[in-house]
């Protein structure tokens, strides 16, 4: 059952752990790659403004890796798609079902936009598989303050796919020490992702130091960096609770839900064959 989609679906697994492969090969080449720059200019007597910048050996191939991801996305879409296509040729005994152009499954946020397009693009599709479609819509989940609306986030992502670059480079420093002659000094810093790709080195940090003793000649900063992949918007603010996540994480997370939507979907299709026999 669901042959079509489920090929897809493996397509989509395979697509993504050669990515992940060739993304783990190209960082295990350059292991010096990444960096921290250390700026630091005086302001007043006890004042110094200190910049932490990403500092990068060489750019990661973001294009090559977009049109990766990308595929893993396009080959998720059609799993989906396949799935209403062979559930519609169960629902009418017809191949091809009648409509074919136009099904598609559906991914909306409100309910009143479904309704607009149930009856053509699940045209054909059994009762009980479209109780199951209608089931992984948004405005039939709950979701906790820190959860993600996996569906839509899929949707949005699949979009941005048909652009020409889809993966950005972030990163979060680790490990900032500031030394005061000799003294170590812990300072948390937490790098933000604002919609700028630090593929060619870009502002981590900055923030002042106020010493009331004056600001010593020794003074030393180090830190390092975590660099990770994220999804590129073309618009800013694009994006939603998915905007800075680590691009691994989320195809993860997409691959799982397709797959717990083909489940529910197979399942239903069992039964609506029975039904009919």
């Amino acid at each position: 059952m669901l042959e079509d989609s489920r090929r897809q679906l493996e397509a989509a697994k395979r697509k993504m752990t050669a990515w992940a492969a060739s993304v783990n090969a190209w960082a295990a080449e350059r292991p010096g790659n990444y960096g921290v720059d250390f700026k630091a200019e005086q302001h007043e007597t006890s004042v110094l403004h200190v910049q932490l910048a990403a500092k990068v050996m060489e750019a990661p191939p973001l294009k090559d890796w977009s049109l990766e991801v990308g595929d893993v996305l396009s080959n998720l879409r059609s799993a989906l798609d396949y799935a209403v296509r062979e559930l519609a040729v169960v629902g009418t005994g017809s191949s091809p079902p009648p409509g074919e152009r136009k099904l598609q499954f559906p991914i909306f946020d409100d309910e009143r936009g479904y309704r607009k397009v149930e009856e053509v693009w699940l045209r054909g599709v059994p009762e009980s598989a479209r109780a199951v479609v209608e089931s992984f819509q948004v405005f039939r989940q709950e979701f906790g303050p820190t959860e993600i609306p996996w569906l839509c986030a899929f949707r949005e992502v699949h979009n941005e796919s048909k652009h020409r670059r889809l993966l950005d480079l972030s990163g979060a420093l680790d490990a900032t020490t500031i030394r005061l002659d000799g003294t170590i000094m812990p300072k948390t810093l937490d790098a933000k992702y604002l919609g700028k790709s630090l593929e060619h080195g870009d502002l981590l940090a900055e923030f002042d130091l106020n010493l009331a003793a004056g600001i010593p000649r020794n003074l030393s900063v180090s830190a390092s960096i975590d660099p990770y992949l994220v999804f590129h918007f073309t618009a800013p603010g694009e994006g939603g609770a998915l905007a800075g996540q680590e691009v691994g994480l989320a195809l993860g997370g997409f691959i799982g839900g397709v797959e717990a939507v083909l489940d529910a979907l197979e399942a239903s299709m069992g039964e609506t064959t029975k039904a009919l026999s």
